[in-house]
Protein backbone atom coordinates (compact mmCIF):
# COMPACT_ATOMS: atom_id res chain seq x y z
CA UNK A 1 0.00 0.00 0.00
CA UNK A 2 1.26 3.76 -0.94
CA UNK A 3 1.19 6.30 2.07
CA UNK A 4 -1.95 8.23 1.22
CA UNK A 5 -3.81 5.70 -0.47
CA UNK A 6 -7.00 3.74 0.63
CA UNK A 7 -6.79 0.61 -0.53
CA UNK A 8 -9.48 -2.37 -0.31
CA UNK A 9 -6.89 -5.11 -1.34
CA UNK A 10 -6.68 -8.33 0.89
CA UNK A 11 -3.80 -10.43 1.07
CA UNK A 12 -3.90 -14.39 2.09
CA UNK A 13 -0.55 -15.71 4.27
CA UNK A 14 -0.63 -19.53 4.42
CA UNK A 15 2.25 -21.14 6.14
CA UNK A 16 2.77 -24.47 7.88
CA UNK A 17 3.59 -22.97 11.32
CA UNK A 18 2.82 -19.86 13.22
CA UNK A 19 3.43 -18.43 16.33
CA UNK A 20 1.06 -16.59 18.00
CA UNK A 21 3.06 -15.04 20.56
CA UNK A 22 2.16 -17.64 22.79
CA UNK A 23 1.75 -21.12 21.15
CA UNK A 24 3.15 -22.70 17.88
CA UNK A 25 0.85 -23.56 15.97
CA UNK A 26 -0.26 -26.26 12.74
CA UNK A 27 -1.24 -24.95 8.96
CA UNK A 28 -2.61 -21.19 9.22
CA UNK A 29 -4.39 -18.88 6.89
CA UNK A 30 -3.91 -15.30 8.21
CA UNK A 31 -6.21 -13.12 5.97
CA UNK A 32 -5.26 -9.28 5.39
CA UNK A 33 -7.14 -6.63 4.50
CA UNK A 34 -5.80 -2.44 4.43
CA UNK A 35 -2.99 -3.78 6.29
CA UNK A 36 -4.11 -4.86 9.18
CA UNK A 37 -4.57 -9.15 10.20
CA UNK A 38 -8.52 -9.84 9.85
CA UNK A 39 -8.58 -13.48 10.53
CA UNK A 40 -6.48 -16.14 11.32
CA UNK A 41 -8.00 -19.32 9.93
CA UNK A 42 -7.35 -23.19 10.17
CA UNK A 43 -5.86 -24.44 6.91
CA UNK A 44 -8.49 -25.11 4.53
CA UNK A 45 -10.44 -22.22 5.50
CA UNK A 46 -10.57 -18.93 3.53
CA UNK A 47 -11.91 -15.59 3.23
CA UNK A 48 -12.22 -13.74 -0.11
CA UNK A 49 -8.75 -12.69 -1.01
CA UNK A 50 -6.80 -10.50 -3.75
CA UNK A 51 -3.91 -12.70 -3.60
CA UNK A 52 -1.97 -16.02 -1.71
CA UNK A 53 0.98 -16.10 -0.58
CA UNK A 54 2.20 -19.83 0.32
CA UNK A 55 5.26 -19.86 2.78
CA UNK A 56 8.09 -22.27 1.94
CA UNK A 57 7.52 -25.37 4.35
CA UNK A 58 10.33 -24.27 6.93
CA UNK A 59 9.03 -21.20 7.39
CA UNK A 60 7.59 -20.13 10.53
CA UNK A 61 4.70 -16.56 10.68
CA UNK A 62 5.28 -14.96 13.61
CA UNK A 63 4.09 -11.45 15.16
CA UNK A 64 7.03 -8.44 13.67
CA UNK A 65 8.64 -6.17 15.93
CA UNK A 66 9.56 -2.43 15.48
CA UNK A 67 12.64 -1.21 17.08
CA UNK A 68 11.62 2.32 17.19
CA UNK A 69 14.22 3.50 19.83
CA UNK A 70 16.20 6.72 18.88
CA UNK A 71 19.21 7.66 20.97
CA UNK A 72 19.49 11.07 18.86
CA UNK A 73 19.65 12.95 15.25
CA UNK A 74 20.67 16.20 14.41
CA UNK A 75 23.59 16.33 16.16
CA UNK A 76 21.08 16.08 19.33
CA UNK A 77 22.30 13.18 21.53
CA UNK A 78 18.28 12.34 23.82
CA UNK A 79 19.78 10.47 26.59
CA UNK A 80 21.15 12.56 28.64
Amino acid sequence: MHPGKASDATLAIETNRLFDGDRMLGPRRVEISDGRIVAVLAAGHTLESDSTVQLPPDVILSPGFVDIQVNGGGDVLLNE
